[in-house]
Parts: C-alpha cells; structure tokens; sequence
C-alpha cells in the first residue's frame, strides 16, 4: 500500500487536500483527510491522474 498526497492543482500554490492510501494497481482503499476551514474538492479524474503519476513516479507496476 501506498501512502499518497492529492493536491487541488487548480490553486496557485497546489494546496494538499487529503491524502489516499492506494494498491500498486491504483485501487483508492482509504481516504485520509484533515481538519479544512472552507471547502475544497478535486474532480475524481484528477485525484486517479495523481495517483497513477505517483506510482509511475515510483516505479510501481
């Protein structure tokens, strides 16, 4: 399992919304989130965008 940082790129400064724990193949098992004043989202094709960069990134598959 994989621990990874998902960030709302759309903001100047790539604010870290949440962070997801993946599978080598991708598969989001759990959601790690802080306390966040306001609201914040990722679309769901960014969120699988980041992760599959990570695991390229780490040359996992």
């Amino acid at each position: 399992m994989w621990h990874i940082p998902i960030y709302n790129r759309k903001l100047p400064k790539k604010q870290r919304v949440f962070d997801v724990e993946a599978d080598e193949k991708g598969v989001i098992h759990r959601y790690f989130t802080q306390n966040i004043k306001g609201s914040a989202f990722v679309d769901s094709e960014d969120v699988q965008k980041q992760i599959n960069e990570f695991l390229e990134k780490n040359a996992v598959g």
